[in-house]
């Protein structure tokens, strides 16, 4: 098959997975990249965006993103996976562009386009590492997909640490290099294999396939309702865990709990996600996919827990929390991070890789993912008024800024707001027991076959050809099938025998 690339060792197929990768790492930095320079609105260089403005640009990103994963099978359907994936740089450079210009609405309007970006990102990237990837090596390749997510978060924070803090002004600096960074995979774009499970147009008409018989070899969403119900409350629930607001938010809750430098405590909990990233790729074939899921979550809940306690039982230390509080709120901070790295985030998207067949595996993907997008987008654009109403501040106050909001009531609702973190996880964790099935060393062609075999993907049965006879009135030979597109040729007089 012409649009198959089989890589010639295990090396070449690696080097694919970290270049294809290379795009979550863009989504990585696309998701922190405004906690970066905002963060701490006193530094030197951070970017001037008030609490409003600062949510409707993480809204614009998220927004952009669901909207784009709905419809990312199309082009991964008509141009391939890997011409896809490339082609999408182009929105990474032109949404980052905008970024650098100090205007709000044209930083929201930057933000869009980097959010379309990132959607047909999160849907090309976890749909070719399973499609490339032997069954005994999926789940580790498939967590470097949010390996790179997760290095892109703190890459993204180290990139703005300099510009923010010692140069005036350099949040444009920081955004003009975070536009830069697609150019790497464009140099690289050799390395990337496309699927071998996608055939090109041409590839179609040879086999002569109509639109309507691909219909009939895809089994009806109503047969694929167990995987869809279970995958769309797994993509619900990992949102709503708050992964997202510390993504988003972390400088401003390390800046809360009484940390020096917040922008340093960031840059720890980043840490703690890519090393858990590290140790999810060995341990998803070892565990499985449900066990990792389940202990990842079981972390989560009881690291929320910690910072819950610490920061609510804080509101008797006056203003100023004391240094207990701020370290043991930056160590449950990195436990959560790390648990959520370990498993609720990479696991999950293998696993629902690994549950729906091709026919319908990207635009699966596209549909949870922008599920998972627009629960994204409420809880992160909510968060922070959320703070506030639990701290009976002004909803226009911004998160760190004690002159509108006392620092006491602003630890308290952070508290408040991670036990409730808490108690979804813990849910999390039942729902994974309950109704969560291993998909560890599944293999992608028998799925197929599998639904394959439902009555609604048995392809209809063809009428029989029309039989032409010869002038003398004898039956002539049947015709070969025609191509789509082809037109049926009108018998000649003189001809002895039908033309196909």
């Amino acid at each position: 098959m012409a649009a198959a690339e089989a890589p010639k060792d295990t090396s070449e197929l690696w080097n694919s997975v970290f270049v294809i990768a290379y795009s979550s790492l863009l989504v990585g930095c696309a998701l922190a990249q405004l906690n970066a320079l905002t963060g701490d609105a006193s530094a030197t260089g951070a970017l001037a965006l008030t609490t409003t403005e600062v949510s409707v640009c993480t809204a614009a990103l998220y927004c952009a993103a669901g909207v784009s994963s709905i419809w990312a099978n199309v082009p991964l359907d008509r141009y391939g996976r890997k011409q896809t994936l490339l082609r999408v740089n182009a929105c990474f450079v032109a949404g980052g562009a905008c970024t650098c210009f100090n205007s709000f609405l044209v930083i929201a309007a930057g933000r869009s386009i980097i959010g379309v970006a990132c959607g047909i990102a999160l849907v090309a990237v976890p749909t070719l590492l399973a499609e490339i990837a032997p069954p005994e090596e999926r789940g580790s390749m498939g967590v470097i997909h949010l390996l790179c997510i997760n290095g892109g978060v703190c890459l993204a924070a180290i990139i703005a640490y300099p510009f923010v803090m010692y140069v005036d002004g350099g949040w444009r600096w920081a955004n003009l290099t975070f536009s830069l960074m697609p150019c790497v995979q464009l140099a690289l774009h050799g390395y990337v294999l496309e699927s071998p499970l996608w055939k090109q147009p041409a590839e179609r008409d040879e086999a002569a396939v109509t639109e309507a018989e691909d219909d009939d070899l895809k089994p009806s969403w109503w047969d694929l309702r167990e995987p869809l119900a279970v995958g769309a409350t797994l993509a619900a629930l990992q949102p709503l865990t708050g992964i997202n607001i510390f993504t988003s938010y972390s400088t401003a809750i390390y800046k809360i709990a009484g940390l020096g430098d917040p922008i340093v405590g960031t840059i720890v909990g980043n840490v703690s996600l890519m090393a858990c990233s590290c140790l999810a790729v060995l341990l998803v074939e070892r565990m499985g996919r449900r066990d990792l899921l389940r202990m990842s979550c079981s972390i989560m809940t009881l690291s929320a827990v910690v910072v819950g306690v610490s920061l609510y039982s804080s509101t008797d230390e006056g203003d100023d929390a004391t240094p207990e509080t701020a370290y043991t709120t930056l160590l449950g901070a990195a436990g959560f991070l790390g648990g959520f790295s370990l498993g609720c985030g990479p696991v999950l998207w293998v696993l629902i890789a690994e549950t729906f067949p091709t026919s319908r595996r990207s635009q699966a993907l596209g549909g949870l993912n922008t599920l998972n997008a627009f629960v994204n987008l409420a809880v992160v654009f909510s968060s922070l008024f959320l703070v506030n109403a639990l701290a009976g501040c002004s909803m226009e106050a911004n998160i760190d800024d004690d002159t509108l909001c006392g620092a006491v009531e602003l630890r308290k609702a952070v508290g408040e707001l991670m036990l409730i973190l808490a108690f979804v996880t813990a849910i999390t964790v039942v729902f994974v027991t309950a109704f969560v099935e291993e998909t560890a060393g599944s293999d992608l062609e028998a799925l197929d076959r599998r639904y394959c075999c439902l009555p609604s993907c048995v392809p209809r049965a063809k009428p029989p050809q029309k039989q032409e006879r010869l002038t003398d009135g004898s039956p002539g030979p049947t015709p070969p099938p025609r191509r789509r597109g082809q037109e049926e040729r009108p018998l000649l007089p003189g001809d002895k025998r039908a033309l196909a």
